[in-house]
């Protein structure tokens, strides 16, 4: 069943559409290193038939939306601005050209999209004063249609990437995400009753939103001497358990197998304690980690 969108809902799915950009962007710089600015430029009911050509090629990210809002969402990347970000996040890694979007390629844009869409849930749960998760993205090369896709709102942005040429993606929200998520904004940032549509939605150009990247990020200390004493901070990947015969047998080229498997968590050690854990991920061409849990408890507590 269809649920119909009013003018009104139209103009709060605008600033919440709005809002989401403004962290996607803030979040996705940072990654990258490079300014990353995103502007809104339309939004149409229709579902896939307003999606411009040059993105119906692109790569297609399944995104589903849970806690205080749930529903389905589907965006659109170009394959250009796609292999423009791989090319950002494995500058130095020697990855040909052609392989921008190979195994390796993929992996650093799935942490690109995951990055996307964490700035998208923080900003939105921010502004309506609720908790919003939203999914790290599922990517597809070449998606079936999906069911739904036709009867939705389709939001279009356009995008520059560390100076790179301007381009479109596009967000698809099934009706009933798109009608709560108008709603909602209406609801907390004012808007008055809603009204049944009489037409289509027209276009809506919000002014472009520019965002450099964080040169460093800060993590709050207790205030006093106690803030200038120094930490050897370490990651540990993994460990194993080895006699001494074993160890005295090793060469070079020799390999030690860990505990640690590809994409579980590894723990964070300040001057051999265990502080935090997360995962490894590719920052500008370097390797960095990302905190998942701070581990608060003391050892043998």
């Amino acid at each position: 069943m269809t649920t119909e969108i009013s003018q009104q809902q139209v103009d709060g799915l605008e600033g919440a559409a709005t809002a989401m950009i403004e962290g996607s962007a803030k979040n996705l710089g940072q990654l990258l290193g490079v300014p990353v600015e995103f502007t809104l430029i339309s939004i149409g009911e229709g579902g896939g038939a307003l999606v411009p050509e040059v993105i119906e090629e692109g790569l297609h990210l399944s995104v589903e939306f849970d806690g205080a809002l749930t529903g389905d969402s589907w965006l659109v990347v170009s394959r250009d601005d796609a292999k423009a970000i791989v090319r950002i996040m494995t500058k130095g890694m020697g990855v040909d050209e052609a392989d921008l979007l190979g195994e390796l390629g993929m992996s650093a844009l799935s942490e690109a999209m995951n990055q996307l869409m964490a700035g998208a849930a923080t900003a939105l749960s921010d502004a309506l004063d609720e908790r919003i998760d939203i999914s790290p993205p599922t990517i597809s090369t070449n998606p079936e249609p999906t069911e739904g896709e036709a009867d939705a709102v389709v939001v279009i942005y356009e995008g520059e990437i560390g100076g790179q040429a301007r381009s479109k993606v596009s967000w698809t929200i099934d009706h009933a995400l798109a009608h709560n998520l108008g709603s909602r904004w209406l609801a907390t940032h004012g808007g008055g009753q809603t009204e049944p549509a009489t037409g289509p939605p027209p276009a809506v150009t919000p002014a472009p939103t520019a965002v450099q990247p964080a040169a460093a990020v800060s993590v709050a200390a207790p205030v006093g001497v106690i803030n200038s004493v120094e930490l050897d901070i370490a990651v540990e990947l993994g460990n194993v358990a080895m006699t001494i015969g074993e160890l005295l047998h090793m060469g070079e080229g020799s390999v030690v197998t860990l505990t640690q498997s590809v994409g579980d968590n590894v723990v964070m050690l300040a001057n051999g304690t265990p502080v935090a854990s997360g995962e490894v991920v590719i920052v500008d061409g370097t390797l960095g980690f990302r905190v998942a849990d701070l581990i608060t408890e003391a050892k043998g507590a």
